[in-house]
């Protein structure tokens, strides 16, 4: 399911829902009562609107099938890319998360002590350690340093 697109509608009752659409328009997976993300390496983010910490919404982990690998507990993320997906579960008001990495089993394969983070992108990602400094730095997916002491980063 990897090339799907997520779509979401609202059912005649008022119902959100969500699922998955093939490149010819066809839905392929349908989720009732949930708000799903990008489809990436048969991973995804889905929230089921049940769950909420400090006024944010909690996504979990789900395989491509819909079954849940960890419970909403995440408040930030972006889709996995190369098995590895930037996320928080930090439920702070002021909003200042700190960023790890989770493998696909839902696990932090980098703990969650970043200011910023990019998607993996050719085994390596920019990360931001220091809230007070504009340096980055690029981590192997162990979290293992490549390069250090960056003054800028881009997504690729």
């Amino acid at each position: 399911m990897s090339h799907y697109f997520p779509v979401y509608w609202k059912t005649s009752a008022g119902a959100e829902c969500s699922g998955y659409m093939n490149s010819a328009g066809k839905l392929v997976a349908d989720f009732p009562h949930m708000r799903v993300s990008v489809l990436n390496n048969e991973r995804a983010f889905f929230a089921d609107g049940s769950r909420w910490e400090n006024g944010l919404l909690l996504w979990g982990v789900m395989d491509s099938r819909g079954h849940a690998i960890t419970p909403p507990r995440f408040t930030s993320f972006k889709p996995f890319s190369e098995e590895r997906a930037v996320a928080s579960d930090e439920h702070n008001p002021t909003l200042s998360f700190k960023f790890g990495f989770l493998n696909e089993a839902g696990e932090w394969a980098v703990m969650p002590t970043l200011i910023g983070a990019y998607s993996f992108s050719a085994g390596a990602a920019y990360v931001q350690r220091e809230p007070s400094s504009s340096l980055w730095h690029l981590i192997g997916k162990q979290g293992e340093l490549l390069i250090d002491k960056l003054s800028s980063a881009e997504a690729h």
